[in-house]
């Protein structure tokens, strides 16, 4: 079986496509599910601040701005 590499989602460059791998046990992890950031879910990453922070990426059709530090508890593999 072929065994995907996941990233964090602040690695994925801009217009990059993804699938969520994992998202880590924390604090945001039933906020995040509840807005729709379940595992295999399609993201697209839009834009990224000035200074990196927040980024824009849409999940679901629908176009969130997400805290760096809560980026970085999502895990994705990359996607065409």
């Amino acid at each position: 079986m072929d065994k995907k590499k996941s990233f964090m989602l602040t690695e994925v460059k801009k217009f990059g496509f993804g699938i969520i791998a994992e998202i880590k046990n924390g604090v945001y992890k039933q906020k995040l599910n509840d807005l729709g950031f379940i595992r295999g879910e399609k993201i697209k990453f839009m834009e990224q601040a000035l200074f990196g922070d927040p980024i824009m990426i849409v999940v679901r059709g629908c176009l969130f701005g997400l805290n760096k530090n809560v980026a970085k508890n999502i895990k994705v593999y990359l996607a065409d």
